[in-house]
C-alpha cells in the first residue's frame, strides 16, 4: 500500500538443501486485506523464487476443518495430491476460527509443479495404480508408468536403510525407505510397535515410486495396517508414495471439509481405504 505497510507473509520452507520441492508455509495475509488477491500474488513471488532456486515444484498443506485455506490454494494453482488424516492434534486451536475440534485434524496436500521433465519412471502398486496416475494427471505431470515387476524381496540383502522422525509437538511420526532390504517389512513392523506403545498418534510412510520395489512392498505395509494417503512428487525419496497409520485414533470423515471434486476422490480413495473406518 501507500505507507509500505506489510500485509502479507509467505515463504518457502525446506527440510534440507537438497530437496527439490519446498513447502508454501507460514502464511498470512493481515486480515483487512484478505480476499484482495494478495495471497495469489505472494504465491506468483513464490514460484519465481522457486525458480530462480531450482526447484522442481512447491507443495502446500491446508486444513480440512473449513474451506478457506484450500480455496486460495487452489485459485493460486495448487492442485491436490493427498490427504493425510489425523495430523494435527485436536487442542490446536486456530485464531478467529471459533469451534472447538472434536477430533485430530486432517490436511489437504496439494502440488504446484514448476518444472516437468520428461522420462521419470514410477512403478506403481497394481492395486493403486489407476488412483495414482489420476493425481499425476491432475497435477500435470508426465511420467513413465512402469509395471513393479516380480522380483523378491528374498533376493535383496539383509540391511534396509529406514528414517524415522517424531514430531513432539503433533505427537505424529514420519518413517521413510531410503533402501529397501530383506528385513524392511519386520523392521517397519518394529517401528511401528514401538512408536504404537510411546502413544504417538499417527505415523506416516514414505517410499519412493521411483523404486520398483515399493510396487511389490506395499501391500505388505498395508497389511500392517497402513493405508493410501496419496502421493507428494519430488520429495525426499523421490516421487513419494505416502501411507499413513493411526494408532487407536477416532475419525469421523463426515467432518473432513474439502474444496474441489479432485480432493473428494481423493478422500473417498483414502476413507475406502482405512481400516479403522468400519
Amino acid at each position: 500500500g501507500e505507507d509500505n505497510r506489510i500485509v502479507g507473509h509467505i515463504a518457502l520452507v525446506r527440510d534440507s538443501l537438497e530437496d527439490k520441492i519446498a513447502e508454501a508455509g507460514m502464511a498470512a495475509v493481515q486480515p483487512d486485506f484478505r480476499g484482495g488477491g494478495c495471497a495469489s500474488s505472494m504465491i506468483q513471488r513464490l514460484v519465481q523464487e522457486a525458480r530462480n532456486i531450482g526447484l522442481m515444484g512447491i507443495y502446500s498443506k491446508a486444513t480440512t476443518n473449513h474451506v478457506y485455506a484450500q480455496k486460495s490454494g487452489l485459485k493460486a494453482g495448487f492442485k491436490r495430491c493427498a490427504i493425510a488424516i489425523g495430523v494435527i492434534p485436536a487442542d490446536r486451536s486456530y485464531k478467529g476460527i471459533q469451534e472447538s475440534l472434536t477430533q485430530r485434524e486432517s490436511v489437504a496436500y496439494g502440488f504446484l509443479p514448476i518444472e516437468n521433465p520428461p522420462g521419470i519412471e514410477v512403478f506403481l502398486p497394481e492395486h493403486h495404480a489407476a488412483f495414482i496416475k489420476k493425481i499425476y494427471s491432475g497435477i500435470g505431470l508426465d511420467r513413465d508408468f512402469k509395471v513393479p515387476g516380480t522380483s523378491s524381496p528374498a533376493g535383496l540383502e539383509e540391511q534396509s536403510n529406514i528414517y524415522a522422525t517424531v514430531l513432539p509437538g503433533f505427537n505424529r511420526a514420519i518413517i521413510e525407505v531410503h533402501h529397501y532390504g530383506r528385513n524392511t517389512v519386520a523392521d517397519v513392523k518394529a517401528l511401528l510397535k514401538d512408536l504404537c506403545l510411546k502413544k504417538i498418534d499417527q505415523i506416516m510412510l514414505h517410499l519412493s515410486l521411483n523404486d520398483p520395489l515399493t510396487g511389490i512392498f506395499c501391500s505388505r505395509f498395508e497389511e500392517l495396517g497402513f493405508f493410501v494417503a496419496g502421493i507428494l512428487p519430488f520429495y525426499h525419496v523421490g516421487d513419494t508414495l505416502i501411507l499413513q497409520y493411526l494408532n487407536n485414533i477416532p475419525i469421523d470423515y463426515s467432518k473432513i471439509r474439502v474444496a474441489s471434486e479432485s480432493a473428494e476422490q481423493i478422500l473417498a480413495y483414502v476413507m475406502a481405504h482405512d481400516p479403522n473406518n468400519i
